[in-house]
């Protein structure tokens, strides 16, 4: 599950927008190839009455089964007042489970 936590102070009505959320992987960490692209999720959040401080978090999930060992998430945050308005964002990536289960090997 990768998701980008942010908080943003938007103007009334303004908006904040996720644009080209993407992962990428890579054989060397050097040179980076499309994994996964998602669907951009759009609007996130919007100022209220007078300007707000929004917080919240987008999650996107996605099976890095077949990935190279190198994994890196990107993404675009959009103001529609970019000149007023302000984002802190960070990406964050939750891994678990496993590809398979091995059963244990047992002496004989």
């Amino acid at each position: 599950m990768f998701a980008i936590a942010y908080e943003a102070a938007l103007g009334q009505g303004n908006t904040l927008t996720i644009k080209n959320a993407k992962v990428e992987h890579s054989q060397d960490g050097a040179t980076w190839a499309t994994y996964q692209a998602f669907t951009d999720p759009g609007v996130v959040d919007t100022g209220g009455n007078g300007g707000t401080a929004q917080r919240g978090v987008v999650r996107l999930g996605c099976d890095l089964k077949s990935a190279w060992r190198y994994v890196r998430f990107d993404w675009t945050p959009d103001l529609s007042a970019a000149n007023t308005d302000t984002v802190s964002a960070i990406a964050s990536v939750t891994l678990a489970g496993f590809d398979r289960l091995v059963p244990p090997t047992t002496a004989v």
